[in-house]
């Protein structure tokens, strides 16, 4: 639902503002604000206002700031603009923006499956760095016989895999094609 300010520029013709350029100029005008204030003060959605933000830090447009809440433990970012920029203009992304992207990208491809430490015993090993204990492999159930059909479907490609099942479908199934 548009606010009461765009309905009446919309009715004497001024367009509003893209909304990469009204983040910024509200942090450039505001000073150093995080997410939730940006996205408060300007009423938009906060997952929305915090990828224009990250977009706009990427192309040199807002610098952020990583601090610690005390209430909660996280950090949060702080994003103001540069001084020296007086005006919006949209930069390209730079290359260090580009290899952080590159880098983050790589490692959540890389990423090891998640653990969980419990207990004090627990926090230790994560802050010392240790990896979790790996975990003991499965044994398959003794008494089953590997098939000669198991082994032989084992080591079939998907496109000869799906080349038998066609064949088979067609000879148990003569009625469809």
């Amino acid at each position: 639902m548009p606010k009461a300010i765009e309905v009446a520029f919309s009715e004497i013709g001024i367009r509003p503002l893209p909304m990469n350029r009204r983040i910024w100029q509200f942090v450039k005008d505001k000073g150093a604000l995080n997410t939730n204030q940006v996205a408060a003060g300007l009423g938009l959605p906060a997952n929305t206002v915090s990828s224009q933000l990250g977009q706009l830090r990427d192309r040199a447009l807002l610098v952020s700031k990583p601090e610690l809440d005390k209430t909660t433990g996280h950090t949060v970012h702080y994003f103001s603009a540069p001084a020296k920029l007086k005006k919006f203009e949209l930069l390209p992304i730079s290359s260090a923006a580009k290899e952080r992207r590159a880098k983050a990208r790589r490692s959540k491809n890389n990423a090891a499956e998640p653990f969980v430490l419990v207990g004090t015993a627990g926090l230790a090993q994560a802050r010392s760095g240790a990896q979790p204990p790996t975990p003991p492999a499965i044994a398959a159930p003794t008494g089953l016989k590997t098939s000669p059909a198991a082994v032989l479907l084992d080591s079939m490609s998907v496109r000869e895999a799906y080349a038998l099942y066609l064949e088979l479908r067609g000879m148990f199934n003569p009625s469809e094609p």
